[in-house]
């Protein structure tokens, strides 16, 4: 069925003057025009992802982080993520990927939960973690997707940019779809003699 932009149009409107409207999803910029950070992954392992908080038009609260399957199969858990917080004039500086955060790279930050904060401004002290596991074999991908919550309690969806990706060896490729799976094996060439 083909439904027509004004139609669309009169059902969004008639949506917001039923008060399901408002001020609209707050914009939000994470930094990265494409980010896919990669890792050959020990199955069963769950490993952590760390990103910069994002920056929203109006302060939200993060309230769920949720980790959406590309160019794979199977179903990443729902990951328990979380804030890292540290002092001001501190930033977390290392790797995005990996199975366990050093000590050396969070002295001095607190872990807090989800939603205990507003956030909107750019803060390089705040860091989201987020657990990475899924329950198959091979090379799995997943797009960061949060949820947020504004002020007046609407809760709205937003995808962000950052995308995730842990291989049990089955991935050949280095490029940005690592998860296409093995490189062509060369084809062998005949020299002329």
């Amino acid at each position: 069925m083909r439904v027509g932009r004004g139609l669309i149009a009169a059902a969004v409107a008639s949506l917001v003057a039923c008060g399901g409207g408002g001020a609209g999803p707050p914009k939000m910029n994470d930094f990265n025009a494409y980010e896919l950070d990669q890792s050959v992954w020990e199955f069963e392992h769950p490993m952590l992802f760390v990103m910069p908080v994002p920056v929203f038009s109006m302060p939200v609260r993060i309230t769920r982080v949720e980790l959406q399957a590309v160019n794979s199969t199977g179903t990443f858990d729902p990951p328990a993520a979380y804030l890292l917080v540290f002092p001001p004039g501190q930033y977390y500086q290392g790797t995005k990927l990996t199975y366990e955060l050093t000590p050396s790279n969070i002295a001095g930050a607190g872990r807090e939960p989800l939603g205990k904060r507003r956030v909107s401004t750019a803060d390089n002290s705040l860091s989201l973690v987020i657990p990475v596991n899924i329950h198959l074999r091979g090379c799995h991908e997943a797009q960061v997707v949060l949820d947020v919550k504004d002020a007046d309690g609407h809760t709205y969806r937003l995808r962000t940019r950052w995308f995730v990706g842990v291989d049990t060896g089955v991935s050949k490729k280095k490029d940005l779809n690592a998860c296409a799976g093995p490189a062509p094996a060369p084809t062998p060439t005949s020299t002329a003699a």
